[in-house]
Parts: structure tokens; C-alpha cells; sequence
């Protein structure tokens, strides 16, 4: 068909608000560069429940990035019905963890503990007790400060096991696996 264009004017929601509202399963995304990617992510969240995320990125491009015309596109309307919130530093986000007592699981290669390590911790974990899964850049991974503070009990590393000599996944595939396996019962 025809390609249309289209502009839409809206109001920005306030993403840095103190989160009352925050609980349950919650998506911790560091430095995602893509913004393919990060709607893809944001995509995965809704589709497996992660309803709250949160974004830890420079306030600078936070907004940008988060609302380009590509990031809404691969998030496939998904951005508008999850509650996103920006976290301008890691030292910011692990103190709002730790302040909160949510536990937390970092993904990385560097990790002893597998997937099912994991869904064996969230099977033993309280109803209600929160959690958050944390991702990160494309490049690098969740920096240095999320994978010391996933040292801290009750909180673990945990990596995807892959065969042959594969060392990595694109961002939004292993994040797409790792929600995947947190999510309760498939449909």
C-alpha cells in the first residue's frame, strides 16, 4: 500500500518519579544503546509480565533514546503499557534496590549459576517478594557495580547455558530467553 505519514502529539510521562507504585517482577535495563533492541525488550517485558522497568541510562539521552521512532516501532505498542522509569546512575538504581530489600539476579556470561538456578530461587522465593532481573549494554554488559551488588545474598549472578562456541546473545534475545524462564506459567 500507500505510505502514509503520521505525527502524534503527546504528553511525556514523568519518568522520574519516586516509584510507589513499583513491585512484583521488574526489568533492570543498563545502558541499552539499540533502540531495536530496547523495544524489543520492552516487547518481551509486557509479553511475560515485567510490567515494571527500569531504565538506568544518562538523563541526557534517556528520553530520546526510550521515545525514538524505532524504539516504539519494535515495541509494537508495548512501551505504552508497561510503567518505565529512568534511573540516571547504577550507584542510584542499587540503592534503590537495596533500600526496597529487592532481591537481585544480573545476567552475565561470567556466572556459575544457570537459568535453572534461578527459576529454582524464584520457585523458593515469598509470595509478593519482589525482584528484579538486570540487563545490560550490548557491548559490555551490566557494569561493574550491578555485578558486585549480585554478589550480595540473596541476590546472584546468573547466566543463559548455550552450546558450542557461542560466548554471547544480542541483548533482546538473552533478555527475551531469561524473562521467559521467570515467567510463572505459559500460556
Amino acid at each position: 500500500g500507500k505510505k502514509v505519514d503520521v505525527v502524534g502529539v503527546c504528553r511525556l510521562p514523568d519518568l522520574y518519579v519516586q516509584m510507589r507504585r513499583i513491585g512484583g517482577r521488574i526489568l533492570l535495563l543498563e545502558d541499552i544503546q539499540d533502540p531495536g533492541n530496547l523495544g524489543t525488550i520492552f516487547r518481551c517485558a509486557e509479553a511475560f509480565g515485567f510490567l515494571d522497568v527500569i531504565c538506568v541510562m544518562s538523563s541526557e539521552t534517556a528520553i530520546s533514546r526510550i521515545f525514538s521512532r524505532v524504539t516504539i516501532r519494535a515495541s509494537m505498542g508495548s512501551i505504552f503499557r508497561i510503567r518505565l522509569y529512568i534511573i540516571p546512575s547504577a550507584a542510584e538504581a542499587i540503592d534503590f534496590l537495596d533500600r526496597r530489600n529487592i532481591t537481585f539476579f544480573a545476567s552475565t556470561p561470567h556466572s556459575e549459576f544457570t537459568l535453572e538456578d534461578l527459576t529454582s530461587r524464584l520457585s523458593s522465593m515469598g509470595e509478593g517478594e519482589i525482584y528484579a532481573i538486570g540487563v545490560g549494554n550490548e557491548a559490555s554488559g551490566l557494569s561493574r557495580k550491578f555485578l558486585e551488588f549480585s554478589q550480595k545474598f540473596p541476590n546472584f549472578p546468573v547466566r543463559i547455558s548455550m552450546l558450542g562456541s557461542v560466548e554471547s546473545l544480542n541483548v533482546a534475545v538473552a533478555c527475551g530467553i531469561i524473562l521467559h524462564r521467570c515467567h510463572p506459567e505459559p500460556r
